[in-house]
């Protein structure tokens, strides 16, 4: 069956993450994915909001990379940033959606869900926090948020076998 009142948003960086739209389970709604593969950012030419973001060569190539966030938290929240109002427009619609029907004092639970050992979920989460957290107060909603972070005993990916 179909749950009206559970909504789904998946995100990511790697453009590669799926094989094809026909791969991908999620609805046009439900997914967004932050990579800028090609684009003709120069971080050594932003402003003042970002001087979070560490301006190197290393950096900007990750992010024009199509790799995804290359596990550097600062490309992940960069790639964020690129998409914020879609993604703040996102967390908003789902909410608002998940009540209709019921009454604006309708409790919403709100989980979040994240690996923290890449760069996308570790450069992501504590921003999509702040972003739900921001919709449910403009909004007046009665919410509550609950994250759960994950961080793997290993990255298999990451580790080199040799025999």
């Amino acid at each position: 069956g179909q749950y009206n009142r559970i909504k789904f948003l998946a995100i990511d960086t790697d453009p590669n993450t799926f094989a094809s739209e026909k791969d991908n389970p999620f609805s046009e709604t439900e997914y967004i994915n932050l990579s800028m593969c090609g684009s003709k950012i120069d971080v050594n030419h932003l402003g003042e909001d970002f001087d979070w973001l560490t301006k190197n060569a290393d950096i900007e190539q990750i992010i024009k990379s199509g790799i995804g966030a290359g596990s550097v938290r600062q490309a992940g929240r960069f790639m964020l940033y690129d998409k914020i109002q879609l993604v703040g427009y996102r967390i908003s619609d789902m909410l608002m959606t998940g009540i209709t029907g019921y009454p604006q004092e309708t409790r919403i639970v709100f989980y979040i869900f994240s690996g923290l050992s890449g760069g996308t979920g570790s450069g992501l989460f504590l921003d999509v926090c702040y972003l739900a957290r921001k919709t449910i107060t403009d909004r007046k909603l009665n919410g509550r948020i609950h994250g759960y972070f994950f961080m793997p005993d290993i990255n298999h990916s990451v580790i080199r076998y040799s025999q």
